[in-house]
């Protein structure tokens, strides 16, 4: 299997936001089930969000990305630079490893099939202690 890496480029200014839409990757091509999505920096480094189901072997970013009713499967992703897995909404991790810290904004998170945090923690409400709501994880099927 030859994977791609598919480049981040932010749409004209650099600052889009949308993970699914394909003005924000080079080529205006969206990273597919057997591809690295490569996410850097570009613009003034807004959060990506993701409202839809994302699949794809590797997500290498220097951005947080948002979790906003949507879902990643069968991807490691590799944080760097600061950058968060933030749940906004209901979101779903299906056998995911991730290096970067986790934060539940007062969401509920399910998780399918594993989710493997790797040197990160796990922040509950606003990251800094204080809770937004509080924060629920479901661990199996999904009803």
């Amino acid at each position: 299997m030859l994977l791609s890496t598919m480049v981040w480029s932010g749409g004209l200014d650099g600052n889009g936001t949308n993970y699914r839409d394909s003005a924000n990757w080079a080529g205006n091509v969206l990273p597919g089930a057997n591809d690295v999505a490569s996410i850097g920096n570009t613009g003034n480094r807004p959060d990506i969000w993701i409202s839809v189901s994302v699949d794809v072997m590797e997500i290498d970013t220097l951005r947080s990305l948002v979790i906003n009713s949507g879902s990643i499967a069968h991807a490691t992703i590799l944080g760097s630079g600061g950058a968060l897995l933030k749940v906004n909404s209901s979101g779903t991790f299906d056998g995911v490893t991730a290096t970067s810290d986790l934060e539940l904004l007062g969401s509920f998170l399910y998780v399918q099939n594993g989710l493997m945090l790797q040197g990160s923690n796990i922040w509950l409400g606003n990251g800094v202690g204080a809770s937004s709501g509080g924060s629920i994880v479901r661990v199996g099927i999904r009803r």
